[in-house]
C-alpha cells in the first residue's frame, strides 16, 4: 500500500475489482475504462462524468492520450 490518497483505474472486469477496493479509506476516486454501450447507463445513474471514444474494447491502446488525459483530470480532483 502507498501513503496518501489513491485513485484506482480499472478496465472491463477490473472495474469490479476497483469497486471493492474503493471501500478502502485511502481510495479517493475510481476511473472505469469500459465500452460505452455496456456501462453508459450506469455512469448516467451515478452522475459520473463519461468520456465516449470511438475505439476498440481497449481504448488505452487505440487512444492512449485521451485515456491518460481522463485519468489525469480525475487525479487532479483529489485533495492531497
Amino acid at each position: 500500500m502507498q501513503d496518501g490518497p489513491v485513485l484506482l483505474v480499472g478496465h472491463s472486469w477490473g472495474g469490479a475489482i476497483i469497486t471493492e477496493g474503493g471501500n478502502h479509506h485511502q481510495v479517493k476516486g475510481l476511473v472505469y475504462i469500459v465500452a460505452p454501450h455496456v456501462e453508459r447507463d450506469t455512469a448516467d445513474r451515478m452522475g459520473a462524468e463519461a468520456l465516449v471514444l470511438k475505439s476498440s474494447h481497449v481504448p488505452m491502446l487505440s487512444q492512449p492520450e485521451a485515456v491518460a488525459e481522463l485519468i489525469a483530470k480525475a487525479a487532479a480532483t483529489i485533495e492531497v
